[in-house]
C-alpha cells in the first residue's frame, strides 16, 4: 500500500514537471529552426547551431514550427560553451503578432567544450501580458563585452509554470482518488 502511495505521489508531480522542445537548433531536427538574420558567424548541423564572433552586442533571430508553451514559462537551454565569457544575455520568443516575452540569464563559466543547461524563468518585458503562449520565432541578444563568443546551441525547451489553482485542482483530485482507494480498501 506505502509503495502505491508513494507511486502515485511520484506520478502526480512528474507530470507535472513536462517539458516542451521549441526547438533543437539543427536544420534536421523535429523542431527545425531557420535563421532569419545574425551577426554571427553560423555553422548549422542537422541537430545543433554554432554560433561565433565578437560579443559586441550582437543578435541572432530566427523562426521554428509553432509551439504552444504557456506562459509564463521556465525555459531550459542546452549548449555547449567553448569561451569563458560571462556577459548577460537575452532570449525573446515572440507569438505570431510579434507580441514577446523575454527571458535573461548569463553564460556559465566552463571549462573547453562542456555542455551545461540554463534554466531561467519569464521576465517583464516586451508584450508579455498579450503574448498568446504559442511561440513562432525568438531572438537571442548578447550583452557586449567585446570577447569571443563560440557556442553550440543544442536545444531550447519550455516547461509551464501551472498557476496555484491548477496545483489545488490535482492535489483534490488525487486526494479524492485516495479517499474513495482507502474506503474500498477498509471494506475489504
Amino acid at each position: 500500500m506505502k509503495i502505491k502511495l508513494i507511486g502515485l505521489f511520484l506520478a502526480f508531480f512528474l507530470v507535472l514537471k513536462g517539458q516542451t522542445t521549441i526547438t533543437g537548433f539543427g536544420n534536421g531536427d523535429v523542431a527545425p529552426f531557420t535563421t532569419t538574420f545574425s551577426d554571427f558567424s553560423q555553422t548549422q548541423t542537422v541537430t545543433a547551431l554554432g554560433i561565433s564572433g565578437l560579443d559586441n552586442g550582437g543578435s541572432l533571430y530566427g523562426s521554428f514550427s509553432s509551439v504552444f508553451i504557456g506562459t509564463p514559462a521556465n525555459l531550459t537551454l542546452l549548449a555547449t560553451q567553448t569561451t569563458s565569457l560571462t556577459t548577460s544575455f537575452g532570449i525573446q520568443l515572440f507569438d505570431s503578432s510579434n507580441n514577446s516575452v523575454n527571458y535573461n540569464s548569463s553564460w556559465v563559466v566552463s571549462a573547453s567544450s562542456v555542455s551545461y543547461q540554463l534554466v531561467f524563468a519569464g521576465q517583464d518585458g516586451g508584450n508579455s501580458a498579450n503574448f498568446n503562449g504559442t511561440a513562432t520565432h525568438m531572438a537571442l541578444t548578447t550583452g557586449g563585452l567585446g570577447g569571443t563568443l563560440t557556442v553550440n546551441l543544442d536545444n531550447l525547451s519550455a516547461a509551464a509554470i501551472p498557476e496555484p489553482a491548477t496545483y489545488a485542482a490535482l492535489f483534490g483530485a488525487a486526494s479524492l482518488g485516495l479517499a474513495f482507494w482507502c474506503k474500498r480498501r477498509k471494506r475489504s
